[in-house]
């Protein structure tokens, strides 16, 4: 087996704990420790999501340690001397990260005003306000030190490490981090992630010519998607009944997210650092923790 398949099965590997690894703990605490979920409260629901997000970061750590190794030699090779040079990097990268999000913002409230659609936050986000205010101190380090370790390496080193091709993996990678805070559909991200391999095949292959490329991959998305809708036909019955009962707070919410996917991964694609990524990410997470507690 080839490198670049055995990081596409890492990606899919790490995809799959961040998704199921939360459910196997609960149903082995549920059924197997009878443990009694209806009757915790919010503080302990917030130590076991952080005990959770703190294996799976440690899990995700061990597969990728050489994207942390990378990082620090990288460090050391252009700013050893000059630590406040790489602090203005990561701060410079911060706010184009956070004018992303201004922009994303505005997009929403304007899809929000043409559609009349009441404005409010994803479900995502409500879990999280809710967690906040009943156990802040967890819920501040799982958001600012363990979330943006976990996240940039799933959402960027692995997705990086699968999908060479640089806009691809920008397009892949934001999609797939917009849809993870919007959506528990395992199968559309794992969909998304194969549209990308399939275009990153052959956008990379030598022996199709250049000019043949764009089409192919236009013909091979197009036939996949087609593939995919009847999947979920047989799934749900008629799609368009189920596209328009889809929440559309969420949909045009998810917005947001995929932008700021796309800018991390943009800052990803062109430091190739996973390191200065997780202090982007962390900066950014802790501004908004920072606004979140100033209003709860």
């Amino acid at each position: 087996m080839s490198e670049i398949n055995r990081n596409r099965l890492k990606t899919l590997l790490s995809l799959l704990l961040f998704f199921f690894l939360a459910p196997l703990v609960v149903i082995v605490l549920k059924y197997i420790v009878r443990l009694d979920f209806n009757n915790m409260n919010d503080g302990i629901i917030a130590l076991l999501d952080l005990g959770i997000s703190l294996s799976l970061t440690v899990l995700l750590v061990i597969i990728y340690r050489n994207l942390f190794k990378k990082g620090i030699e990288q460090i050391n090779e252009k700013y050893s001397n000059n630590i406040f040079k790489f602090a203005g990097i990561v701060i410079l990268l911060y706010f184009v990260l956070l004018f992303t999000q201004g922009l994303a913002s505005q997009v929403e409230q304007l899809l929000f005003s043409i559609f009349n659609i009441k404005s409010d936050v994803v479900e995502n986000q409500k879990t999280i306000e809710g967690l906040l205010e009943s156990a802040p101190v967890m819920m501040i380090i799982s958001a600012c030190l363990i979330a943006p370790i976990e996240e940039e390496l799933l959402f960027r080193g692995s997705i990086k490490e699968a999908i060479k091709n640089k806009k691809v993996f920008i397009t892949v990678s934001g999609l797939i981090f917009g849809l993870a805070h919007v959506t528990g559909s395992v199968t559309l991200i794992v969909e998304v992630l194969l549209l990308g391999v399939v275009v990153d095949n052959i956008l990379g292959n030598s022996k199709i010519k250049n000019d043949q490329k764009f089409a192919l991959s236009v013909m091979m998305v197009v036939g996949l998607l087609l593939l995919f809708a009847g999947i979920y036909y047989f799934q749900y019955g008629n799609l368009l009944i189920k596209m328009a009962s889809l929440d559309k707070v969420e949909v045009i919410g998810s917005i947001v997210y995929i932008l700021m996917g796309c800018a991390l991964a943009l800052i990803y694609a062109k430091e190739n650092n996973i390191i200065l990524n997780i202090l982007v990410h962390a900066a950014n997470n802790i501004w908004a923790m920072v606004i979140a507690l100033l209003f709860l």
